[in-house]
């Protein structure tokens, strides 16, 4: 079984921020989304890889022709109309999955019913159920792609001006002869371009709903670039009676640089090539764990995180790539279905499961 290839959690889509990072340690990413979409906007375009499949992008319960139009229609009338009607969808979507349960009960219902009403009340009140919570988790997680890009694009054009302001102040100060040498031209800390962690938990709870109808098997290895989605998950864990989960593996990556740079995909995949064996190792301890073979692991995590990083510095300089790490915690005894509950679809082939956290 090929453990280098996890499942990304919550969000629906991969950021640029965490592009590099995951082409550089896994073979390939399993990731959710709420609908196929044939043609995206231009700066939605976030998803340029080394090679075509290293994103696996699975649909659960997909929607019928006719609802799935109805979506792609609403999504874009939501992009595309910056009126009233369409900002207060935004926050009351939002607000109504983040309420206590009675009121949620009330809100979202009447929300989500008036955009996906039961045709002649044809439909079992059970599958309409089931429906609506869907229709609402996809609902959902467009939004919060939308939110997202629409940040990121904001952050980007105040770095781009930050970045202008900077040099500016750079060729004044050059071409002053005096009086300017005793003065500070500090660049501010630009912001990064990460989306907003506030709605993680709504975020989560939508791609949960995805998951628990995906017919699919359990997956034991799950990766976030959110800590505040894997503290979710270590509390829901701990809530079903699981012990604390405890780090096991941790290794260093490289974060910053643009996937369509061909530069960067040369890197990787030398740096691929030189690590093969290595990485090999890597897999074989996270199968180890996820077997539940911790005291018997032949494979020391130490050696494993000094090689890794050697070859990182190597391959991707820190002064040019920068750093983020990537934290592997072995939830012992309970898999991802156990903690979720009421998951359809094969159970994990494993009784351990593998939280990783990118920060």
């Amino acid at each position: 079984m090929n453990t280098l290839s996890p499942l990304y959690f919550p969000d629906s889509l991969i950021l640029n921020s965490v592009q590099l990072p995951l082409a550089t340690i896994f073979h390939q990413v399993q990731l959710l989304q709420p609908v196929n979409e044939t043609e995206k906007p231009i700066n939605e375009d976030t998803t340029t890889w080394p090679t075509s499949d290293f994103q696996q992008r699975h649909i659960p319960c997909p929607l019928s022709q006719e609802d799935h139009q109805r979506f792609l229609h609403l999504i874009k009338d939501i992009r595309s109309q910056g009126d009233v009607f369409i900002n207060q969808l935004k926050m009351l979507i939002i607000a109504s999955m983040s309420s206590p349960k009675q009121r949620e009960e009330e809100s979202s219902r009447t929300i989500i019913s008036a955009l996906f009403p039961n045709k002649d009340g044809k439909q079992q009140a059970e599958d309409y159920e089931t429906r609506l919570d869907l229709w609402q988790a996809r609902l959902t997680l467009k939004l919060a792609e939308i939110l997202d890009i629409e940040e990121i694009n904001l952050k980007e054009q105040l770095e781009s001006i930050d970045d202008l302001e900077s040099e500016m102040l750079k060729q004044l100060r050059s071409d002053s002869n005096q009086g300017t040498d005793h003065l500070l031209f500090n660049k501010a800390s630009g912001p990064q371009s990460q989306p907003n962690s506030t709605t993680t938990g709504v975020r989560l709870k939508a791609w949960a709903t995805l998951y628990r109808h995906w017919d699919s098997a359990d997956k034991p290895i799950w990766i976030t670039s959110r800590p505040e989605a894997a503290d979710i998950i270590i509390e829901m864990h701990e809530g079903t009676g699981g012990s604390k989960p405890y780090q096991f593996l941790r290794l260093t990556l490289p974060t910053n640089g643009s996937m369509a740079n061909d530069l960067i995909h040369n890197n990787i995949q030398q740096f691929k090539t030189a690590t093969k064996s290595l990485r090999s190792n890597i897999e074989n301890l996270l199968h180890q764990h996820l077997q539940g073979d911790t005291k018997e692991c032949s494979i020391l995590a130490g050696p494993l995180e000094q090689q890794w990083l050697e070859y990182v510095e190597r391959h991707f300089p820190k002064d040019e790539y920068g750093r983020l790490s990537i934290t592997f915690n072995l939830f012992q005894g309970k898999t991802f279905g156990d903690i979720l509950n009421s998951k359809k679809g094969a159970k994990s082939p494993f009784a351990n499961a593998i939280l990783a956290v990118i920060d």
